[in-house]
């Protein structure tokens, strides 16, 4: 008797058509769907934000280096001759953390097409120096560097301009 109920309850779903659902793998395929879209959304999240700090710690990074070129446009000319040599002298004035002098090169000489700055001091300093700051910001792969140049001149008026001077400004 109940071999025969089920027979007819297996006919019956067969043959009827007002049973409506989803058959299992129609379920696992929307599982997997809706997983992966939830997955790739959140990755790309996850990347938005890693991006965002990254590119919030280059600003960051740039405007302490702007920082410090200021701080060296103000500070008086050091001539490559003189004792402590530009790049101790200059070192000595940042306070902004993870600034240095990447490098310092001289002017050869003030007639040479194109100009030519090279690391050893001329015989004669020629009033120009290109200084090198660079500031360095995080650790590891969020490590960001930093370099900006400034040609740094010598704070005195030629002949007969005013014999005033002011730190970092030309006549």
């Amino acid at each position: 008797m109940r071999l025969a109920h089920a027979r007819r309850g297996t006919a019956r779903r067969a043959a009827g058509a007002d049973e409506a659902g989803e058959t299992l793998i129609e379920l696992i395929v929307t599982v997997i769907l809706l997983g992966t879209a939830i997955v790739t959304l959140l990755g790309g999240l996850f990347s938005v934000v890693v991006l965002v700090g990254r590119h919030r710690q280059n600003v960051a990074t740039s405007a302490r280096a702007t920082e410090t070129v200021e701080t060296l446009q103000r500070a008086t000319y050091v001539p490559c001759t003189a004792t402590p040599d530009p790049t101790t002298a200059y070192s000595g004035l940042f306070s902004t953390p993870g600034a240095s002098i990447y490098s310092v090169k001289y002017l050869q000489s003030q007639t040479a097409n194109p100009a030519v700055f090279t690391t050893t001091c001329p015989a004669t300093d020629q009033g120009v120096t290109e200084v090198v700051v660079e500031v360095t910001s995080g650790t590891g792969t969020s490590r960001v560097v930093t370099r900006q140049t400034i040609l740094k001149r010598a704070d005195d008026c030629p002949g007969s301009m005013s014999t005033t001077t002011v730190a970092g400004q030309r006549c």
